[in-house]
């Protein structure tokens, strides 16, 4: 008799298991057929560890499916290398368009990565009178994103860190170690942006190379050390000249690989002469400087 009772107690518990677990799929199932697929989604989500496993499964099959698109090659994106497009693309950079049309093509990293960084739907943080658009960070994220996955084309962030960086006189180990990061471009790839950004305003600049060196020959050759190999002590600043700016050879040839650096990008060996150094500083604010520095996040 006995036996028979705790049998029958096993069998009310597990009658009662399967009833709960029918009445979540149940419920499930009457949001489906009115369409409530949010309701459908949270209810499963809830009370099923398969569900949520399966789910977790599906979003991360899909966010690497649309990241893989975004950086196919048949799409020219914003993220794909600017300096080949000369100054032109960093002057119409914004981080609004920039992220609307990773939008177009990432809907779930977007939305994944905006709900991380805000509950407010534009992006928008406020510190303490002010308002402040949260664009630019999504934008840094997701420029970081498609260059981890395509480091030798998805690669215009990268190029615009480095050109600001080599504008500021930052030193050979800072960009060794924040390309590391995937925050910027290594050493030689940011000489060979410099050298094809530079061909694209290169008319005013061998105008001006050409009159000097026809009138003054014999004039110094003045240099700028774009990276200072022998700064030991004073860690992260490079010792720069106020002049035009100089690429030097790289040591290593197979290392432009590691730092994603284009096969056809060329270095700058020769040096130009300069009357006045107040030209080319002139000639730099007014262009390069201007251009890379200056990148607005639009509402």
């Amino acid at each position: 008799m006995k036996q028979f009772v705790q049998t029958t107690v096993k069998l009310e518990l597990k009658s009662k298991k399967h009833s709960s677990f029918g009445g979540y799929k149940r419920t499930a199932s009457i949001y489906l057929s009115a369409s409530r697929y949010s309701n459908v989604f949270k209810t499963l989500i809830k009370n099923s560890k398969a569900a949520r496993t399966a789910f977790r499964k599906i979003m991360v099959s899909e966010i690497k499916k649309e990241v893989s698109e975004l950086c196919k090659a048949k799409h020219d994106t914003v993220w794909r290398s600017g300096s080949k497009n000369g100054i032109n693309a960093f002057n119409e950079f914004s981080w609004n368009s920039a992220v609307e049309e990773t939008k177009r093509f990432c809907p779930l990293l977007v939305a994944a990565l905006s709900s991380s960084l805000s509950n407010n739907i534009n992006l928008q943080r406020k510190f303490g009178k002010t308002q402040v658009s949260l664009l630019p960070n999504l934008g840094c994220i997701l420029g970081q994103i498609v260059f981890a996955r395509k480091p030798y084309t998805m690669k215009f962030l990268q190029e615009m860190i480095g050109l600001q960086m080599w504008m500021s006189g930052t030193s050979r180990k800072a960009f060794t170690r924040l390309n590391h990061l995937g925050i910027t471009l290594g050493t030689d790839a940011t000489r060979g942006a410099v050298d094809k950004i530079r061909q694209g305003f290169s008319k005013d600049l061998t105008d001006m190379r050409e009159h000097l060196t026809h009138n003054n020959r014999a004039a110094v050759q003045i240099r700028r050390r774009l990276f200072d190999e022998e700064d030991e002590e004073g860690e992260g600043v490079a010792i720069l000249d106020d002049t035009l700016p100089y690429a030097e050879e790289s040591d290593n040839e197979d290392a432009n690989r590691n730092n994603g650096r284009d096969e056809d990008a060329t270095s700058l060996n020769d040096t130009i002469p300069f009357e006045d150094e107040d030209e080319v500083e002139a000639f730099l604010a007014d262009d390069l400087q201007e251009a890379v520095m200056n990148t607005p996040a639009k509402d």
